[in-house]
């Protein structure tokens, strides 16, 4: 479920589609991320035979992750924004977010045996809203930073796909791919439709064009990758799985990705 926006909103704001489309995409993706790693986590204890049975103590355990998490990230975030306003530093202030990131990361995954990425989405979110007043006099450099960090992790990643990928998973499983990329788009079709509706409750509609940009922009990319590569090869089907999220990984980057600013225009966003 694990979304990667980059291309699409990068796309977009060359074709200078509306902000809030953008931001639409980005914080979807935001949430899914976190959520969806976490989920990752739980259903992989069912395939290794660590959790037998869909238990009151499985959701209770998916609770305890997910908002320890939180706490965590919330513990960090304070002490973050204390720290930047105490040295009122832009270079301090990338070293204290970056040792953030990591730290919050560590301290929830493998000391407190809580989501990581959950804590650290909190921890950035909060950091920024608390600190959104100095923005312009401490987080002046900070987008660049964070911009060649995602850029290095991302070639990482998808250097450790091209080293693990091989021919013969598409020859061997090209059924398994041909099956995937057509249920993966049914599925954001349900998962969008059914979100954007239940939001007119709450807030402005989404228009069908945006709906259509959600649906075909949603592709999968370097969380999917880690996901996947985590995988134990004791699973008898791992392989499978791999070449399922390799395959669909280059639909989304080859196909939608091209076509969504032509769909953009198609649409009447830009």
């Amino acid at each position: 479920a694990a979304t990667d926006p980059v291309a699409v909103v990068a796309k977009l704001k060359g074709l200078q589609a509306p902000d809030d489309l953008a931001t639409l995409i980005e914080g979807e993706s935001l949430f899914n991320d976190a959520s969806a790693i976490v989920l990752f986590g739980v259903i992989l204890s069912f395939a290794t035979g660590q959790t037998s049975s869909l238990q009151a103590s499985v959701f209770l355990q998916f609770a305890i992750v997910f908002f320890g998490g939180i706490a965590v990230g919330i513990i960090f975030a304070a002490i973050t924004v204390w720290l930047i306003r105490w040295l009122a530093s832009c270079e301090a202030a990338n070293l204290v977010l970056l040792s953030t990131a990591f730290g919050s990361f560590y301290v929830a995954e493998h000391l407190l045996h809580v989501s990581g990425i959950m804590a650290v989405m909190l921890s950035a979110l909060l950091s920024r809203l608390l600190l959104q007043r100095h923005e312009e006099s401490y987080l002046a450099a900070t987008e660049t930073t964070w911009q060649w960090l995602g850029l290095l992790f991302n070639a990482v990643l998808f250097g450790l796909m091209g080293l693990v990928l091989s021919v013969n998973m598409f020859i061997d499983q090209w059924f398994a791919i041909v099956l995937v990329i057509p249920a993966v788009l049914l599925a954001r079709f349900i998962a969008v439709l059914s979100c954007c509706w239940l939001g007119r409750l709450l807030s402005k509609p989404v228009s069908f064009a945006w709906q259509a940009i959600l649906v075909w922009g949603g592709l999968r990319g370097a969380v999917a990758i880690a996901l996947v590569l985590s995988l134990p090869t004791d699973l008898p089907y791992w392989w499978t799985i791999q070449s399922m999220v390799f395959g669909l990984v280059f639909f989304t980057l080859l196909v939608q990705g091209p076509t969504t600013g032509p769909l953009a225009r198609r649409l009447g966003i830009v």
